[in-house]
């Protein structure tokens, strides 16, 4: 996983260098490297899967150093989305919730964070939706999907999948599930 080390220290008041950082790190147990541009590329045991994005590595590095995590909580009221959702797989995904966003204006270009994400990364953009939903993974650990809500016009469900399946990614990928995993279905049709 890369991490850029001006992410983790817009976080950090003192603004320890990048050695130091690096050497807590291993303190911690996470080996990593540096590489080119002052990006951490981590290498996390499967046990941490608490520390796969910027907030958990934080929560980490805060033993060593005072640490300023963003908690904006967003204090409006949310509208009640009328969705016909069933979840059969309460045991492997206990609590789930779904929000409508719609936007008003065309989207120009990214500013702040957004911006800064793909900037310092060198990645590429796909699209609004699934662009937001990798920031949101990466700044909090929260795994989110992206639908078009104009494409749910029946039963929703969240169910597990035993069997070989195979299904296209909005960026045409074609993906082969083989074992268990969870897959959302409406109609027929199947995204993971």
């Amino acid at each position: 996983m890369k991490i850029a080390y001006k992410h983790l220290i817009d976080f950090i008041p003192s603004k320890p260098s990048i050695d130091d950082v690096s050497k807590k790190f291993f303190q911690l147990g996470h080996e990593h490297e540096i590489i080119k541009d002052n990006i951490f590329d981590m290498e996390l045991t499967p046990n941490r899967g608490d520390c796969l994005s910027i907030n958990g590595l934080l929560r980490d590095l805060a033993v060593f150093f005072e640490v300023k995590i963003s908690d904006e909580i967003y204090q409006k009221e949310f509208k009640t989305l009328k969705l016909d959702f069933v979840n059969n797989a309460p045991e492997a995904c206990s609590h789930i919730a779904f929000l409508k966003v719609d936007i008003e204006e065309s989207i120009d270009s990214y500013k702040g964070c957004l911006k800064n994400y793909f900037n310092d990364l060198n990645l590429n953009k796909n699209n609004f939706f699934t662009d937001v939903s990798n920031y949101i993974s990466y700044e909090t650990g929260q795994p989110t999907h992206c639908y078009d809500s104009t494409k749910i016009n029946e039963k929703f469900i969240l169910e597990k999948n035993n069997e070989k399946y195979q299904f296209k990614t909005l960026l045409g990928k074609k993906i082969q599930l083989e074992g268990q995993s969870l897959k959302f279905i409406q109609d027929g049709s199947v995204s993971i």
